[in-house]
């Protein structure tokens, strides 16, 4: 099982990607959301959380999730709550392993 650290490098990098993609800064909020077996990561614009001005905020940002069992991340969508997000990960996770 993958440490939190782990975890939160595979966050960071796909982070980086998200980053390039819209031209923004982008920063990890400090707590995942954590189940038993996925870290959900939430993100933010650098400028929103420095000065939280809402004209900075990033809107319909799904969080990242990232496998505890095997690293694997995608970035959730917006269409379903979280922990929903969560279980369709897993479910397929599980069918990959």
């Amino acid at each position: 099982m993958l440490t939190l650290q782990d975890c939160r490098y595979r966050a960071e990098l796909r982070l980086a990607q998200l980053a390039q993609d819209c031209g923004d800064e982008l920063a990890l909020l400090p707590e995942p959301y954590e189940t038993e077996r996925t870290l959900a990561f939430f993100y933010q614009t650098a400028d929103y959380l420095r000065t939280g001005d809402a004209t900075q905020a990033l809107a319909g940002n799904g969080p990242i999730l990232v496998s505890k069992l095997t690293g694997t991340v995608a970035v959730a969508g917006t269409a379903l709550p979280v922990d929903a997000s969560i279980r369709d990960f897993e479910a397929e996770a599980a069918k990959s392993a």
